[in-house]
C-alpha cells in the first residue's frame, strides 16, 4: 500500500506595512508578505527589532500551505520585490493583494488535494523494490540515451548548417523540403466519450492499477554544449529560409520545414 501522506501544518501568511509614528497617514508604499507557523504578533515583534518605523499587520491568511502561497505571490510580483523581502505596493492596493493570495491558496489547496488523492491510491496493491534486472534495464536505458541524444543534436546541427549554407543559393534543385502539419484540436476525453462511447469505454479505468516512471530521464537540456550549437544552427537555418521566401516566392529553392514559411509562400 502507498505510504500515508503527511498532514500539512497550518500556518499564516501575513501582510505587514510600515508606519511613521509622527506621520501615520504617510504611505511608504511597501508591504512585506511573509509566513509564520506561530503567533503573528510574536512574529511582528521579532521583526520590529532594529526597525525605526512601526510595523503593523494589515491582514493575515490561514493556510495549510503558507510557503506555497508566499512563493506564488513573490513570483507573481517579482518585478516589485526589494531584497526578496519587501514589495512595492500602495496601501490602497493591499485588499486586492490579499484577495489574490486567498485565490492562490484555494487553487493550491485543490491541486494538493488531487495530488494527495492520487498519492494515496494503491498501484498494484503493494510496493515492490527494484530488482537487479530493473536496475540493469535502467542503466542500459541511460547509456543508450546518453549516446542517442548527442547524436540527434549533432544531426540537427549538420542539417541546419546545410540549410543555412544553401538556403540563399538559388538554382540548386532538390534541396527544398516543405512539411505541412495541419492544426488539430486538443484531445478531449469528454468529447471522445460522447462521439465514440463504445471505444472510449474500453480505455476508461475506474482507478489507477499500476504506475511506472523512468528515474532521472536524460533530456537534450542535459547536453548543454550540443543543445546550444543546435539552437544556433536552427536560428541560422530559419533566417536563411526567411530570406529565400522574401527574395524568391515563386520558386523556393532554399530549405524550409516551418509552417510560417508556408504562409509566406501562400501570400
Amino acid at each position: 500500500m502507498s505510504p500515508a501522506v503527511e498532514e500539512p501544518r497550518v500556518g499564516r501568511v501575513y501582510f505587514l506595512i510600515m508606519r511613521d509614528g509622527s506621520r501615520p497617514e504617510f504611505d511608504f508604499g511597501r508591504v512585506k508578505v511573509g509566513i509564520t507557523r506561530g503567533d503573528v504578533p510574536t512574529r511582528v515583534a521579532s521583526l520590529q527589532t532594529g526597525n525605526p518605523y512601526d510595523l503593523r499587520c494589515f491582514d493575515t491568511l490561514e493556510s495549510p500551505w503558507p510557503n506555497e502561497v508566499e512563493n506564488l505571490i513573490h513570483r507573481s510580483h517579482a518585478g516589485d520585490m526589494f531584497g526578496n523581502e519587501w514589495m512595492s505596493r500602495t496601501r490602497n492596493s493591499l485588499p486586492n493583494l490579499v484577495d489574490e493570495a486567498k485565490v492562490a491558496a484555494l487553487r493550491i489547496g485543490v491541486r494538493n488535494a488531487k495530488k494527495e488523492r492520487h498519492a494515496g491510491q494503491p498501484s498494484s496493491g503493494e510496493f515492490r523494490p527494484a530488482t537487479s534486472e530493473d536496475r540493469r534495464l535502467l542503466r542500459d536505458a541511460h547509456e543508450m540515451t546518453a549516446k542517442l541524444v548527442p547524436a540527434r543534436l549533432r544531426l540537427e546541427i549538420a542539417e541546419n548548417r546545410l540549410k543555412s549554407a544553401t538556403g540563399t543559393t538559388f538554382g540548386i534543385p532538390g534541396i527544398v523540403r516543405v512539411t505541412l502539419v495541419s492544426a488539430r484540436p486538443r484531445f478531449s476525453a469528454t468529447q471522445a466519450e460522447c462521439l465514440f462511447p463504445p471505444l472510449a469505454m474500453q480505455c476508461i479505468l475506474d482507478k489507477i492499477t499500476d504506475v511506472f516512471r523512468w528515474n532521472k530521464v536524460l533530456r537534450r537540456s542535459d547536453f548543454a554544449a550540443e543543445s546550444e550549437l543546435a539552437d544556433a544552427a536552427l536560428d541560422a537555418a530559419n533566417r536563411s529560409a526567411r530570406a529565400v521566401a522574401e527574395r524568391q516566392v515563386a520558386r523556393l529553392d532554399g530549405w524550409t520545414d516551418r509552417t510560417p514559411m508556408l504562409e509566406a509562400v501562400a501570400r
